[in-house]
């Protein structure tokens, strides 16, 4: 204590006073151990929270490579298949379906073209064309908004998109512009990553996980 302390040194004191001021100090020290906590865990929340976000857009991105389509437009898809009820995991679904049908289509698979035919889309015209993956779906949404029979609608999505075409159905009821609109949408409200940000996420997990991997090697190193 702060009275013992000047006692050593020769120093003659006031117990009453120092008992008062000691008191005080004990409240300090908890006072600062408790400041001291909460900014650790206010670090601890921030780094959670930011490894979080990258993460998503981490994973944006790479579902977007899979795809064939850019990790802005993963992002919007997946805020439009939200909006309909479904995600991100539809989504990827669909278009890797939609994919495989259109290549079956080009090729002449019987089932493939009659759907993509069904729907009034070009596929021969489209891949002359190098449309983009995003343009085929848009193409494809606007088939089924002019389809009016809702059974053969479910039989379309399901030939064109698999079980996931289901769940996407409120937005393939929107067409092409309304598609667009969605996405603009999905910017509107902050839900989009930018290309910058979408890079910046990709290196710090990559670095976040070269961490990891060093810190593993160390443990082996050491038998922890």
């Amino acid at each position: 204590t702060v009275r013992e302390l000047l006692t050593v040194i020769g120093v003659k004191t006031d117990n009453a006073k120092l008992k008062e001021f000691d008191k005080q100090l004990k409240g300090t020290k908890k006072t600062m151990a408790g400041m001291a906590a909460a900014a650790a865990a206010t670090a601890a929340g921030l780094f959670g929270l930011a490894h979080h976000t990258a993460q998503v857009a981490d994973e944006a991105t790479k579902a977007a490579q899979r795809l064939g389509i850019t990790g802005q437009q993963f992002q919007e898809m997946t805020f439009a298949a939200i909006e309909a009820g479904a995600g991100g995991t539809e989504v990827e679904t669909s278009f890797r379906r939609m994919a495989a049908t259109f290549d079956d289509a080009v090729d002449g698979v019987k089932n493939a073209s009659s759907a993509w035919k069904r729907l009034g889309v070009d596929v021969h015209a489209l891949r002359k064309a190098g449309a983009s993956q995003m343009d085929i779906f848009e193409q494809m949404a606007e088939g089924f908004a002019n389809t009016a029979d809702e059974t053969v609608k479910m039989g379309l999505a399901n030939d064109v998109l698999g079980r996931a075409g289901a769940k996407l159905m409120p937005i393939l009821n929107l067409g092409a512009e309304g598609i667009q609109k969605l996405r603009e949408e999905a910017h509107a409200t902050g839900a989009v990553f930018s290309d910058v940000a979408l890079k910046d996420a990709e290196a710090f997990n990559d670095r976040l996980f070269e961490m990891k991997e060093i810190m593993r090697g160390v443990r082996n190193t050491i038998g922890m």
